[in-house]
């Protein structure tokens, strides 16, 4: 820390003292001694009016504090998320139990948590899940993307719904950024959707846009459309599989966390969870978005 903020700490100095001990400096390196003395401009009398203790502030001395008596964590500590990849954490920091009627609406975090980490810790039949799953915005689309889809500018910029990977786990599975791939969940079954190969998540992440429709659980909803009100861009619902937990004060859904399994779309997969096996997207079929490229490993811009 400089001299000001380490005195800014310290209740029993003050403003003045910062100041001699600027005009002085004995920092324990003769090399920034030297320079202190070079570049500072610092009169200590200037601030002997304000040689006074500092009592703390009512917002401490740079430490958050913080008392929400109506909150079930009145003061505020980790909770860990209902479906995590650290059982010991789980124990240590567990989510919050039963709620009856609040916001009208019945929960119990603690429960859900409990089932989620059997399935995924547990020796189920299913899948390893063992990558984290978060989802979040593209720049281009807007909400449930129904207007900017539709719109032949913005589905063009960002014409395909994608799990987003690193080239590793892309080489670990097998694909190329284009192909499909399922992403699976505990109990709340899959999605299909395009490898979106980058350097942005790390290994153990995958991340899923949220603005999609028209495709649910890797089949696709195309003919449900009335006639001409296709979007000209559709992909499969990540909110399909997030994780159940919910904030226990404002009652916002958990979308950012979720542990999930990711599989090459291959043809015995998709049969066995039922999903189409030759699906379409219009804007393939239309060749929109058609210049943008899905794996960084390309040397190429990825957009």
């Amino acid at each position: 820390m400089t001299i000001p903020q380490q005195y800014a700490l310290d209740s029993q100095e003050s403003v003045y003292t910062a100041a001699q001990a600027i005009d002085s400096p004995n920092t324990g390196s003769t090399t920034f001694d030297e320079y202190l003395e070079r570049t500072k401009d610092v009169d200590p009398s200037f601030y002997e009016e304000y040689d006074y203790s500092q009592p703390d502030a009512p917002t401490g001395r740079g430490r958050a504090r913080a008392v929400v008596w109506s909150f079930l964590d009145k003061v505020p500590v980790h909770r860990e998320p209902i479906e995590s990849p650290r059982p010991d954490l789980v124990e240590e920091w567990p989510a919050n139990g039963q709620q009856q009627n609040f916001y009208r609406l019945d929960q119990n975090n603690a429960t859900e948590q409990q089932q989620a980490m059997d399935i995924i810790h547990g020796e189920s039949d299913g899948p390893e899940l063992d990558t984290i799953m978060t989802t979040g915005r593209q720049v281009e689309h807007q909400g449930g993307g129904s207007e900017t889809r539709s719109n032949i500018h913005t589905a063009d910029l960002q014409p395909h719904m994608y799990a987003e990977i690193t080239p590793a786990k892309a080489e670990e599975l097998g694909v190329d950024g284009g192909d499909l791939v399922v992403v699976s969940s505990t109990d709340r079954g899959s999605v299909l959707v395009k490898a979106r190969v980058t350097d942005r998540p790390n290994d153990g992440e995958v991340f899923l846009p949220f603005h999609w429709g028209g495709v649910f659980k890797g089949n696709s909803q195309e003919d449900k459309y009335p006639e001409g009100t296709v979007p000209y861009a559709i992909g499969d619902s990540a909110n399909a599989i997030t994780s159940r937990g919910y904030d226990v004060e404002t009652q916002m859904q958990e979308t950012k966390v979720s542990m999930v399994a990711v599989r090459p779309a291959t043809q015995e997969l998709l049969e066995e969870l039922g999903m189409d096996t030759d699906l379409e997207f219009p804007q393939d079929r239309n060749d929109i978005g058609s210049q943008k490229n899905f794996d960084v490993r390309d040397s190429e811009t990825v957009q």
